[in-house]
């Protein structure tokens, strides 16, 4: 009896169907899409957070503790050198010559000795070789100092900066070349100070300096090298102080001599087109578009205040009104070119 109820309660039980199992599409989504589904509640928080985190929107944990043991170890050296030289500077009187070339010298060799024992890929070491490079400026000073060797300052900074090339080309670190560049760019603004016969050109050589330099940053990002690889903060870096001396040349030009030559604003078209060219096709950074931007801004608000006077209040209400049209208009150009970039490099990937 029993097998006959468990007969007629399988036979009236409905036949399962096995359903196949498909798997999901592929979607590709960027932090935008991402951002638009959480603001119209479509993802929860938690999910949010690790779209997020996935989309490169976040640090990882990785990131924070290489960004800590750089920052760490760059503070304590830091605090390493100019705790040297406010001990030099308090104690100058009671120390021998010997003995402050003495340390200088050992702390400048062990430095650069522990770095190369310890290979130039690690953090640590690169940050020792920073420091040694400095302890050459210290050494130079003191050097200086004890044997009253009458050098001007311009000369400390540019045997400064000869002297610590080589490690600059060896290390391939960013931050000894911004020693290796500000050290440089001292020396030279510093010599041309020192001589009022070229003082006048110290922006259009200021300009032509940076200049050299970006053209260096830049181009070994494009050939790939390594060391410039990753980040782009030291290229912007130049990029910036760049376009402010450019901007700055051409302000001056606008307001003192703009009726008397044509030059520089010839030069600064060149510049211009070429600026645009590069930045929007062949490294496509909204950052120097930006900067591009703002500095025809500053450069056409400064020709408008030129030629009409700026005491005239309707003058300043219509640059006001002016100015916020120009930015909203940038900022709409800039959406619409990293929308247009991000369609590019969709259609190269599929």
């Amino acid at each position: 009896m029993a097998n006959n109820s468990q007969d007629s309660a399988t036979e009236s039980a409905p036949p399962t169907t096995t359903i196949p199992q498909s798997p999901l599409p592929d979607i590709n989504i960027d932090q935008e899409t991402w951002d638009n589904w959480a603001s119209q509640n479509l993802i929860s928080i938690t999910s949010f957070q690790r779209g997020r985190a996935l989309l490169g929107g976040y640090a990882s944990l990785a990131d924070w503790h290489w960004f800590s043991n750089y920052g760490l170890l760059l503070m304590g050296a830091g605090s390493l050198v100019a705790g040297i030289f406010f001990f030099f500077a308090y104690n100058w009187a009671s120390i021998p010559p010997a003995g402050k070339l003495g340390v200088l010298q050992f702390l400048l060799i062990s430095s650069a000795a522990i770095a190369i024992w310890q290979g130039l890929d690690k953090i640590s070491a690169r940050v020792l070789l920073l420091v040694s490079a400095g302890m050459v400026g210290a050494f130079l000073a003191v050097f200086g100092q004890i044997y009253q060797t009458g050098a001007d300052a311009y000369q400390l900074f540019l045997s400064w900066g000869f002297f610590i090339f080589g490690w600059t080309v060896i290390a391939r670190d960013k931050l000894i070349w911004i020693l290796f560049t500000t050290v440089t760019y001292t020396g030279i603004a510093l010599y041309i100070f020192t001589f009022p016969a070229i003082d006048q050109l110290f922006d259009e050589i200021s300009w032509v300096y940076w200049s050299l330099i970006l053209l260096f940053w830049e181009g070994g990002r494009l050939l790939h090298w390594d060391w410039l690889q990753g980040g782009r903060w030291l290229q912007r870096l130049a990029l910036f102080i760049w376009f402010f001396i450019s901007t700055a040349l051409m302000v001056d030009f606008v307001t003192t001599n703009f009726s008397s030559s044509g030059w520089q604003f010839l030069i600064y078209t060149i510049y211009l087109l070429t600026s645009i060219t590069v930045y929007s096709q062949l490294i496509r950074d909204l950052f120097g578009i930006t900067l591009l931007a703002f500095s025809l801004v500053v450069i056409q608000i400064s020709w408008f205040f030129e030629i009409f006077s700026y005491d005239n209040a309707f003058v300043l209400l219509c640059t006001s009104l002016l100015v916020v049209g120009e930015v909203g208009a940038i900022i709409v150009g800039l959406r619409w070119l990293d929308q247009r970039w991000s369609l590019a490099e969709e259609k190269l990937q599929s």
